[in-house]
């Protein structure tokens, strides 16, 4: 089920891929509070700052770092940079703002956000801006890089709503003063190797360059850097493509209990518009998918098909979706998938996030089917089985 995910793991992510997946995080509400008030500690710093995410829609971006030391209680932890447009996409900055007033002392509203969380993942414990400037000298937004110093942070524990954003301080909790630090950062990771012009340029995707180039998540990108021809690149390596790619080379499912194995790994990103509506799988399917084509469906039979497996591998750690594609009179096969949107698919199921999906489709015109395995994350993919009875 596709609820934005908490802050951690959105992040966690987006390290990996510098994608382009989601808006404003949705962060599971935090733990309560400890015995007694505490002052706030010294020993927390910004270290190395680095590009996280953005969303080039809604103009969502934001940077990273890791800290510098800990709170008293506290595993080290991720200092998060988050900057979203308003209605109008009124530019932020240059100039100082105040962290602490007006819409920025609220998580639902702030423009200009700074969170932490544990580097472990666990949000039980979230932590967000009491005081503090920040004086950028240019709008991230718009320039996309973030050049600033900031002055007078606090951050303090809170409680953030998981459907409305609002954050609530804890009156017992944990709190610490911030070090100013000087910021200039582009949103290029640091790790890349490449030439900068090569990330996320829509040109190509280069691959085994440090860091995830965001143009291998667009369909039909050239890759370079790969020495075998025709090889596409998945986590910065260079991978074979699935032999059933695309519905022209979709591979034939057999009614049955035995099923098929295959892996999204390495897979373009052909298939998207139009699985999303409800009468689909609900949701917008970004990652790279592959096909199956089953053979002489009986009108009005019911059929039980599965999609597990997707987390019996290692390398099969992603959110796995299906959709069922149908026969539509008079229209090469291929077309019915080619389509943009996609106007033929009538069942799917993305209704568990990393875990299996099953769904019970009953055709009501007899012939044969396409059955897309696909994923909701860009950077994600696995391997499954895939089974039709």
């Amino acid at each position: 089920m596709q609820i934005r995910r908490a802050a951690a793991v959105l992040l966690s992510l987006s390290l990996l891929a510098c994608g382009d997946d989601g808006g404003k995080p949705k962060l599971i509400d935090a733990g309560g509070g400890d015995s007694g008030p505490r002052a706030c500690v010294s020993t927390v710093s910004i270290g190395t700052l680095d590009f996280s995410t953005e969303n080039k829609t809604s103009k969502y971006i934001s940077w990273y770092a890791p800290s510098a030391g800990t709170f008293s209680d506290m595993e080290p932890l991720f200092i998060t940079f988050e900057f979203y447009p308003d209605m109008a996409m009124t530019p932020i900055g240059p100039g100082a703002i105040d962290l602490a007033s007006g819409e920025n002392a609220d998580y639902a509203t702030c423009r200009v956000c700074i969170l932490a969380f544990p580097q472990d993942g666990n949000v039980q414990k979230t932590y967000f801006q009491r005081a503090g400037t920040v004086t950028l000298t240019e709008d991230p937004l718009n320039t996309r890089n973030f050049k600033a110093t900031i002055t007078g942070l606090v951050l303090e524990e809170v409680n953030i709503d998981s459907q409305t954003f609002e954050s609530t301080p804890i009156p017992t909790g944990s709190c610490a003063n911030i070090p100013d630090k000087t910021v200039d950062e582009d949103r290029v990771p640091n790790a890349w190797t490449c030439a900068t012009a090569d990330w996320d340029n829509t040109t190509a995707c280069d691959c085994q360059c440090g860091a995830n180039d965001p143009d291998c998540y667009l369909p039909g990108k050239t890759v370079n850097n790969c020495s075998v021809g025709g090889q596409a690149c998945f986590n910065d390596g260079c991978v074979a493509r699935p032999a059933n790619d695309t519905c022209a080379t979709a591979e034939v499912l057999a009614v049955g209990a035995t099923g098929a194995t295959g892996t999204t790994i390495g897979a373009d990103h052909n298939y998207d518009m139009g699985l999303e509506g409800m009468t689909c799988t609900g949701f917008r399917q970004r990652g790279g998918d592959v096909v199956y084509r089953v053979n002489g469906l009986t009108a009005n039979q019911a059929y039980n098909i599965s999609l597990t497996g997707t987390w019996d591998t290692p390398d099969a750690e992603y959110d796995p979706s299906f959709a069922v594609l149908g026969p539509l009179p008079g229209t090469t096969p291929e077309a019915i998938c080619n389509a943009t949107p996609i106007t033929t698919c009538l069942a799917g199921a993305d209704a568990t996030e990393y875990m299996d999906e099953t769904k019970t489709f009953t055709p009501t015109m007899a012939g044969d089917y396409y059955i897309i395995v696909d994923g909701y994350y860009s950077n994600e993919g696995g391997a499954f089985t895939l089974t039709i009875q």
